[in-house]
């Protein structure tokens, strides 16, 4: 009788072998595999569209993505002579550098001792002081003239009080506040900021965060007009955690309220109401106002298009459409040169970012036309 013919072992041990000596040597898929290769999350493609510069100066400061990939863009202040371009303020590393809008000569600004995190720095309407919050309760003050590198002026502030944002006039401040309730503080700076004095509290209660327990606010205070005319800030997010709502405060309902508040000598306390706010629609950080105060710039639903928002009736207008070319929403901050001539975009890290995010990049859009409304 005939024995039933086995299959050999050897080519099945061939395959396991052959499977485990690649997976040693790091195997790829062959040319022809169907499946499309994982894109490289680490790396942003550049951006290329008419009228965007990329400031490449600024790579050698994050070349090292894993430790040091964020930059910050903290202000926007006069060239270094009055025929060469205008500064950047970039904060890089809790180090405060200058870069022109050119890409031009890049340097650790001269004002070391302004140190922040975030780059929360506020530069006044006039482009001449410069005030710095270390999150100590100190704001340090520092003329922008770069043979003065050491403060003129250092103030210890309330402890209720946080970064400080400057308007609505070139003496006066706005101080966010840790209060368990919406409200900033305004305050009045004396000649070289030798005294800084509150004048009124402003409170939004019909944003205050009841829970948690603790309080909170769903309001976040951004900017005045360099005219000092508006003030905008953004309601809570959306149900989809991207999106807010656009409000401005005008100078003159604030006014109003502080010609008849009381004067017994205590800074008042002013409510303010979402009727005395102009709703200008939903829409995404970051917001930054034109140079004009008639209109402000803030990203489409999608995170993908810059737009123009009318001040007054909130119409919108595209002015940038990244959306063939950005991967994710990226665009973290936008700011306009002092002039309206130039808009500064800085992308960072996009909601699809996994693993080792890609550094931050900056880069200065020319508009064909120079948006003056």
């Amino acid at each position: 009788m005939a024995m039933p013919q086995t299959r050999s072992a050897a080519p099945i041990l061939r395959i396991i072998l052959a499977i485990f000596l690649c997976s040693l040597a790091g195997c790829t898929h062959s040319p022809g595999a169907s499946e499309s290769p994982t894109p490289d999350l680490s790396v942003r493609p550049e951006l290329h569209l008419p009228g965007l510069l990329r400031l490449r100066s600024l790579d050698q400061l994050v070349a090292d993505k894993y430790n040091s990939r964020f930059l910050f863009l903290s202000a926007v202040i006069r060239g270094q002579s009055a025929a060469s371009a205008p500064q950047l303020l970039i904060t890089h590393d809790r180090t405060l550098y200058t870069v022109g809008i050119d890409d031009s000569a890049l340097h650790p600004a001269p004002w070391s001792e302004c140190r922040d995190d975030l780059g929360t720095v506020a530069v006044d309407p006039t482009l001449t002081w410069l005030a710095c919050y270390d999150s100590i309760r100190t704001v340090k003050f520092f003329a922008l003239d770069e043979t003065q590198a050491a403060p003129v002026a250092e103030r210890k502030t309330d402890p209720v009080w946080a970064w400080p944002i400057w308007g609505p006039s070139a003496q006066q401040l706005t101080f966010h506040t840790h209060a368990r309730t919406c409200e900033i503080q305004l305050v009045t700076a004396g000649e070289q900021f030798t005294t800084l004095t509150p004048t009124a509290t402003l409170r939004f209660p019909e944003f205050d965060v009841t829970d948690p327990p603790q309080g909170g606010c769903n309001l976040f205070v951004d900017q005045w007009t360099p005219d000092g005319s508006a003030l905008d800030m953004d309601g809570p997010y959306g149900q989809n955690m991207s999106t807010r709502t656009l409000y401005t405060l005008s100078r003159a309902t604030l006014q109003t309220l502080l010609a008849g508040a009381s004067t017994s000598g205590i800074p008042p306390v002013i409510t303010i109401t979402k009727g005395m706010l102009t709703d200008l629609g939903t829409m995404r950080l970051p917001v930054a106002w034109n140079p004009s105060g008639k209109t402000l710039t803030a990203m489409s639903l999608n995170g993908k298009t810059i737009m123009t928002i009318d001040a007054k009736t909130g119409e919108q207008r595209p002015l940038l459409d990244l959306s063939a070319q950005l991967q994710f929403p990226e665009v973290c901050s936008v700011l306009w040169t002092p002039v309206g001539g130039a808009l500064v975009i800085r992308l960072c890290s996009g909601a699809g970012d996994i693993g080792s995010p890609p550094p931050d990049q900056i880069y200065v859009y020319t508009p064909p036309v120079t948006p003056t409304e």
